[in-house]
């Protein structure tokens, strides 16, 4: 049977989904009915599926994640643009904010149902039972779903051969209309994704090189972009309420929704604040020295999970140096300097590994790939903050 976008199922697939429903339905905790709410999101998104060919737009992970992170005023304009698309695509769109709100009342109902802290979660958070509820949860249900491969840490790549599979096929997708030649491949290797693979490299060698490369280059600035902009919506909150705080000095800031997988992202957006924090009206300093204890147990978190990962020794060097450098802080000013040093020294690692191996990631056969077009969209992104933390320095120095 196929689903289209979403999932592609063969008979060994028919035997592990009714393994999953049986287990679900015999689960005598609410875990059972969410895990029966995420098997019916595909299976309802299948049934709603047009005729005659058309395509639906498929799920964008962005679009959901905003459902319960948009700001009033920006929510509005996107559901406006969705609203007034006369195609196909403006159901798609709103089934998108649909199935995000309803994932994200999930986990707030099934963080306070097994007594840890309800409404504090979203959907780049993890409850603490098995069901994982960020996107990679969605993994065995959604067939064509693929993590952001700048996500995060590159060490953190989905390697597993559908994973590899679907990013040949999403790369493919970019370099010209093979629609039909991807439908043939995916109904003929049905769930043997080591033959789809070498499928895909075939079609992949038709295109040219320097093609290939341009479109894995766009795609994974998108995917770099999007991942910044949905922190920003966290970044941009904390800068304008420190902004028309009456009292900055004894501000805390909200951290719902900001976890060691996007401190960073966060972080960075902040010091790049053109209207507040580059502006001088709010500041690294302040943010720090309120919220100390909160953004650096965040950052500590990320750290020793970096340093675990890491199988470069310099890396793992450098992060220790920080980590300790943050846990014997004394004096606010330490706690100042030293977390951003511990922030600045992951961002770079963190950029270092995302813009390495983008080709590799991006799906290009490995006898096509030309390293010296090597991405340079993360590390760029690094130094912007780092020259922006510079010059609130100086906005500092001068007040």
């Amino acid at each position: 049977m196929s689903m289209g976008f979403n999932i592609t199922t063969s008979n060994a697939d028919t035997a592990a989904f009714l393994n999953w429903m049986n287990a679900a339905w015999y689960d005598p905790t609410y875990r059972g009915n969410v895990l029966l709410d995420y098997v019916n999101i595909p299976v309802t998104m299948d049934l709603i599926q047009p005729t005659g060919g058309e395509r639906r737009a498929p799920l964008n992970g962005y679009d959901m994640s905003n459902a319960v992170n948009f700001l009033p005023g920006q929510f509005g304009l996107s559901m406006h643009a969705a609203l007034t698309d006369p195609s196909i695509w403006s159901d798609g769109t709103l089934s998108n904010f649909d199935i995000g709100l309803s994932s994200y009342l999930n986990a707030s109902y099934a963080n306070g149902f097994f007594d840890l802290n309800p409404f504090a979660v979203g959907l780049n958070n993890n409850v603490n039972w098995n069901f994982d509820l960020n996107w990679g949860a969605f993994g065995n249900i959604l067939g064509s779903y693929v993590p952001e491969t700048a996500a995060d840490d590159a060490d953190k790549l989905n390697n597993s051969d559908k994973a590899k599979f679907e990013r040949k096929i999403k790369l493919l997708s970019e370099c010209g209309d093979y629609d039909d030649k991807i439908d043939a491949i995916r109904k003929k290797i049905g769930n043997d994704y080591k033959k789809g693979i070498k499928e895909v490299d075939k079609l992949l060698d038709e295109v040219d090189s320097t093609t290939l490369h341009e479109k894995a280059n766009e795609l994974y600035k998108a995917d770099f972009e999007s991942r910044q902009e949905k922190a920003e919506q966290y970044s941009e909150q904390w800068a304008r309420q420190i902004a028309n705080s009456t009292d900055a000095k004894n501000f805390k800031v909200s951290m719902s929704g900001v976890t060691k997988d996007n401190i960073l992202d966060v972080l960075g957006a902040f010091l790049r604040n053109e209207q507040y924090v580059q502006a001088g009206s709010a500041s690294w300093k302040t943010l720090i020295e309120n919220n100390f204890k909160e953004i650096s147990k965040l950052l500590l978190a990320k750290a020793e999970e970096m340093k675990k990962s890491t199988k470069n020794n310099q890396y793992k060097t450098d992060i220790k140096s920080v980590m300790d450098a943050i846990k014997s802080a004394k004096t606010p000013q330490e706690q100042v300097t030293n977390t951003y040093n511990l922030f600045e020294t992951l961002r770079r690692i963190q950029a270092e590994n995302n813009d390495k191996g983008v080709y590799q990631r991006y799906g290009i056969p490995a006898d096509k790939i030309d390293n010296n077009r090597a991405s340079n969209v993360a590390t760029a992104n690094y130094t912007k903050e780092k020259n922006a933390y510079k010059s609130q320095q100086k906005l500092d120095k001068a007040a």
